[in-house]
């Protein structure tokens, strides 16, 4: 028999493979969204940026509410198909449905209408996100509590979506350019690569209902106030240290990614050349995956973290060198680079996740993995909204040109005005300098992070040790909470 709930506990191929393939959704949306949505915005639907930034700072507040709720809400479901796997099963139509609206590139005349519709498909796609991937991460941790199991669980998972990453970086622009390049052609690409990743995204979620099954149902956890349950993973010392530095790395990528179209299609003038570099730089990112997890097990996930950090880095400095005459080659070599980095800097932090909710499990006598899952998602996507409208908003401020519509041969199409110098600094700027930043302030907080393998298998006995939920302290749980809690 396999042992369960604690060190030793293995977890069956089958079991990995079809969790993993939940990750095609949130990888691969998301990657999609943030490779080309902000362009969609400003240069297809024609939404000035500020009313982008808008769109991108009133949806992720709307998250602020349901991804706690959403976290409180799975903790406290109780069905025959256990407290996650529920929001699986809804969640299937509802993805193609929000995907495809997310995308219906809307003509109306009014600007203010087109904002209204896209702010309305925006809020509707963040919330079907929540209702899936809030469960999905808090499941994360309850399939196996094993320090090693979880770092490979994860990194199945992580490469599913960086696969997915890949297809939704290079597919989108064949099926959108396939249509035609004249207004009308467009439109019609974009509702058509809608349905498809739409698809793509739902069906994989059959699976993963189907195919993974959870622990018996832990006893109904003390009735608080979802207000409160939201807030309670605050407490955790180093629950605030896991959060400051993942929000730190991820807000870098998330602000690179917004705005990596701009920089190939106005400072190096080539965004036809795009999808090559973002399949090169998610391409080496998955075959870095190996390397990282090997890492994480012989040096330890921070070790792997840091040293991701720095070879990204580096990479960005070199994007700040690169001109619009610089070789295509030379940029792919910088993607190649970017993509081994971010292996070890993105990968890391999803697979220490659970162990942070086992030290909440630790000082709280109960499993709520749902509530620590709701204000992770609920931080990352409020910080990054923020700084992403922050980002659009600069882009208006120094004067971003939108493309002008014009009749050629009798066909409606669109023309990309030159940018003016300001702009192109300030894209150039934030490509560079920002996640230098942010990625420096990740790697101090890695450097201190007091939660290793050593401390996280003392945590697993310590609580696999009680006897019952309500029992005295012992001395080794104090020691435990004090460094941690």
């Amino acid at each position: 028999m396999k042992k369960r709930g604690g060190e030793g506990e293995k977890l069956s191929l089958g079991t990995r493979l079809f969790f993993g393939m939940g990750d095609i959704y949130g990888g691969g949306a998301f990657n999609i969204v943030n490779f080309y949505y902000a362009v969609f915005l400003t240069d297809i639907v024609r939404i000035n940026p500020s009313y982008s930034a808008l769109i991108f700072l009133i949806s992720k507040i709307w998250d602020a509410v349901t991804d706690p709720f959403m976290g409180h809400l799975s903790d406290r479901t109780r069905s025959p198909w256990g407290r996650r796997r529920p929001y699986y099963l809804a969640g299937i139509p509802l993805i193609l449905i929000s995907f495809v609206m997310l995308w219906f590139p809307v003509n109306y005349d009014s600007e203010f209408s087109r904002f209204l519709y896209v702010l309305m498909a925006y809020m509707f796609f963040n919330t079907v996100v929540t209702l899936v991937m809030v469960p999905y991460q808090a499941m994360s941790a309850e399939l196996t509590s094993d320090y090693e199991e979880r770092t490979s669980l994860n990194s199945i998972r992580l490469v599913f979506s960086l696969v997915s990453s890949l297809l939704c970086a290079l597919i989108p622009l064949f099926i959108i350019n396939g249509f035609g390049t004249d207004v009308e052609g467009i439109r019609k690409g974009y509702i058509a690569m809608s349905f498809v990743f739409g698809l793509f995204f739902a069906l994989p979620w059959i699976g993963t209902f189907l195919f993974t099954f959870e622990k018996p149902l832990p006893p109904r956890v003390h009735e608080k106030g979802w207000f409160k349950a939201m807030f309670e993973p605050l407490r955790i010392r180093v629950f605030r240290k896991f959060l400051a530095l993942q929000l730190f790395t991820f807000i870098a990528f998330d602000i690179i990614v917004l705005i990596v179209g701009h920089y190939m299609k106005y400072w190096m003038k080539n965004y036809g050349a795009m999808g090559n570099l973002l399949g090169i730089l998610i391409i080496f990112e998955v075959a870095a995956v190996p390397l990282f997890t090997r890492i994480s097990h012989k040096r330890g996930k921070t070790t792997a973290y840091i040293t991701g950090a720095a070879i990204w880095g580096v990479a960005c400095l070199a994007l700040f060198l690169i001109r619009p005459h610089t070789s295509l080659f030379v940029l792919y070599g910088v993607g190649v680079v970017v993509g081994i980095g971010l292996a070890g800097a993105i990968v890391t932090p999803y697979t220490m996740f659970g162990d942070v909710v086992d030290v909440g499990e630790l000082a709280f006598r109960e499993n709520r993995s749902g509530s620590f899952s709701g204000m992770l998602t609920f931080l990352r996507k409020t910080t990054t909204a923020i700084a992403q409208a922050t980002v659009l908003a600069l882009l208006g401020l120094v004067g971003y040109r939108e493309p002008v519509q014009v009749l050629k041969d009798g066909v409606l199409v669109a023309v990309d005005q030159d940018q003016p110098d300001g702009v192109l600094l300030v894209i150039r700027l934030i490509v560079t300098f920002i996640p230098l930043i942010l990625l420096s302030f990740g790697v101090m907080i890695a450097r201190r992070y007091p939660l290793t393998k050593q401390v996280h298998g003392e945590i697993r006995r310590a609580i696999e040790g009680r006897t019952d939920g309500e029992g005295g302290v012992t001395e080794k749980e104090k020691e435990l909470i004090d460094l941690l809690v």
